[in-house]
């Protein structure tokens, strides 16, 4: 097909009609010229004309000794009118031959008058550089004249081979954009190896592979699983469930939280031994039936470490109720790990170094450092002062860095929910954008990358945004809004929000 581009391009050495005419009009036509010349007279015309020619002067000098028609002349007159002239046989004498030739023309005085004159060389040399009619109706003869007008058929003719804007605009109708094209129907592509990790399309058959290979990890597992794709090779760590169905065995591990009641019986717990119903499980993991029976008939409680406690009826109802009370840091020595769902108070962090776990918390103040290796969940959101001389709410280490290179588009491989991308430095036009992909392992489809221009670019030129999140990667985009072609180096900083 020819685009209407190349089609422009084939007619840019071709002249229009009004072209033509224009260059036309300030040339002279031969029959114009020859007009023009039809009353001139040639030099050789002139001499010829001039050559046999008397002054009016001459003729009345040479006929005031003559008598006129009807008139006799008298010999002595014939005498006097013939006194300067020679007789036959006589020389002229030289001072009669000067006074002679005075009143004729010299040829210095004659090339004086021709020299205003046009010579046929002359002419010749003024039409050389001029059209020929012939010549003329040559050249037109495929374009209308004056006044005229251009029939159908020749204008279908002419454009038989061109293509029309609109065949043009209909041929590239379904063709996608190459920036951001948005497919219909069910589009395929070719189905990269497993363990793939570039800017290639991933296709659902890549995307299932890859699930089901993958390795889950507590801290990164939500929502519904399904127990089939779950193998006790596959899965290390769940972290915290709010639900759970296990149709198996579950083996080693820590579980905290409330079971539903009677949702555990003897026959899901594995553990050495025959129980029966007035059985209970011991600490070694072993069933155990006491073998005496009796009545407890008294019961009392000794307050210590700030627990104090009550019993209804010491004799027949031996319910204890506790209450529990400040526990300064010398009153409690912990030996092991320290949980409770709903721990509140005051923790020094420094005094209780045997402290794992606080549970859920409904309020917590914190004056200095806090360092969690787990999640942290603040229904109520994390709020730092403004005013504060501190670092704030962010990342305080780990951030990493990379180099672009070679071009803008290329993508940058940085790990990391904080760090700083070197931008290439070719040239990015004016009133054009470029996107690039970041690979980076920690962010998810769900996070907010956020991204700002830290140095290298000049101010008020460029606009930076995200404009795509997966799961291990983001794509940034630079936009230059100024009027001008800008080869510079701009430095990103970027900082992953965790998203839910």
């Amino acid at each position: 097909s020819v685009k209407y581009s190349d089609t422009a391009s084939m007619l840019s050495n071709r002249l229009k009609i009004s072209d033509t005419l224009t260059m036309l009009s300030n040339r002279l036509k031969i029959s114009d010229t020859l007009t023009m010349l039809s009353n001139r007279l040639k030099k050789s015309d002139t001499a010829t004309m001039l050559s046999n020619r008397l002054k009016i002067s001459d003729t009345l000098t040479m006929l005031s000794g003559y008598a006129k028609s009807g008139q006799s002349v008298k010999y002595s007159d014939t005498t006097s009118m013939l006194t300067g002239y020679a007789k036959s046989g006589q020389s002229v004498k030289y001072s009669d031959t000067a006074s002679m030739l005075s009143n004729r023309l010299k040829i210095s005085d004659t090339l004086a008058m021709l020299s205003n004159r046009l010579k046929i060389s002359d002419t010749l040399s003024m039409l050389s550089n001029r059209l020929k009619i012939s010549d003329s109706s040559t050249m037109l003869s495929g374009y209308a004249k004056s006044g005229q007008s251009v029939k159908y058929s020749d204008t279908a003719s002419m454009l038989s081979n061109r293509l029309k804007i609109s065949d043009t605009a209909n041929m590239l109708a379904p063709k996608a954009p190459l920036l951001s094209p948005t497919f219909t129907g069910l589009p395929a592509a070719p189905t990269a190896s497993y363990g793939t990790n570039t800017t290639q399309i991933a296709t659902t058959a890549f995307v299932n592979t890859a699930v089901l290979s993958a390795t889950p990890s507590g801290s990164v597992l939500t929502g519904s699983v399904l127990a089939a794709n779950i193998t006790s090779s596959s899965l290390t760590s769940v972290g915290t469930l709010s639900n759970l169905t296990v149709s198996g065995t579950i083996t080693g591990g820590t579980f905290s939280g409330t079971l539903p009641s009677k949702s555990v019986t003897i026959a899901n717990i594995n553990a050495s031994g025959t129980p029966n119903s007035v059985s209970y499980l011991r600490g070694d993991g072993t069933w155990y039936t006491p073998n005496g029976a009796g009545t407890v008939t008294s019961v009392s409680v000794v307050t210590a470490n700030g627990i104090s406690a009550s019993v209804t009826n010491p004799n027949t109802t031996p319910s204890i109720s506790l209450s529990l009370g400040n526990i300064t840091p010398t009153s409690v020595t912990a030996t092991g790990a320290v949980t409770g769902a709903t721990l509140a108070g005051t923790i020094t962090t420094a005094s209780q170094p045997n402290i794992t776990g606080v549970g859920s918390l409904t309020g917590l103040t914190v004056s200095g450092d806090v360092s969690v290796s787990g999640t942290v969940t603040a229904t109520n959101g994390i709020n730092a002062s403004a005013s504060s001389s501190g670092n704030g709410i962010g990342y305080t280490s780990g951030g990493s860095t990379v180099t672009q290179t070679p071009s803008k588009s290329t993508a940058v491989t940085v790990n990391g929910y904080s760090g700083q991308i070197t931008m290439d430095n070719n040239r990015l036009n004016s009133g054009t954008a470029v996107s690039f992909v970041v690979n980076n392992s920690v962010v998810k489809s769900t996070d907010v990358p956020l991204v700002v221009i830290a140095s290298g670019a000049s101010t008020g030129k460029y606009s930076v945004q995200v404009d795509a999140v997966t799961n291990g990667s983001f794509t940034v985009t630079l936009y230059n809004y100024s009027n001008n072609n800008l080869t510079e180096t701009p430095v990103l900083n970027f900082v992953i929000m965790r998203g839910n």
